[in-house]
C-alpha cells in the first residue's frame, strides 16, 4: 500500500519533517512502513514544489498504529494543522476535529473508501 501525507499549515514543511521523525521513532510504524519523501511540481503560479512525506506498508500494516502515531503527535502541536491522506486516488484532509473523527477519516483515507 502506498500513501502521501502532506501538511497545509503555516510552517508546512517543518510541521511535515516533525510527523516523519514521530512515525520514524515509532517501532510499529517502522517495522511495517518504509518512509521517504516525494514532491509534487508546482502548479502554475504557485512558488515551489509541494512537499510529500510517503509510506509504503506490506500487509501487516495496521492502520490503528498509523491512527494511534498520528493522534499522539498531533498532541504534541501547539497550533493544529491540516493533514492531507491520499491513497489510490482518495484524498483525505484532516484538521481540527475530534480523535474518534480523525480515526474515521483515516480508516476511509487508508481503505480506497
Amino acid at each position: 500500500m502506498l500513501m502521501r501525507l502532506r501538511v497545509d499549515s503555516e510552517g508546512a514543511e517543518d510541521e511535515l519533517r516533525s510527523l516523519c521523525e514521530w512515525l520514524l521513532d515509532d517501532p510499529d510504524i517502522r517495522h511495517y512502513a518504509t518512509i521517504s519523501w516525494d514532491s509534487t511540481p508546482p502548479q502554475p503560479g504557485e512558488m515551489g514544489a509541494t512537499e510529500w512525506l510517503q509510506l509504503v506498508t506490506d500487509n501487516g500494516w495496521q492502520v490503528a498504529n498509523f491512527t494511534m502515531a498520528y493522534l499522539a503527535w498531533r498532541g504534541t502541536r501547539r497550533n493544529g494543522c491540516e493533514l492531507t491522506i491520499e491513497r489510490n486516488g482518495v484524498t483525505v484532509k484532516i484538521k481540527g476535529i475530534s480523535d474518534v473523527e480523525v480515526s474515521g477519516h483515516i480508516a476511509r483515507a487508508l481503505s480506497g473508501e
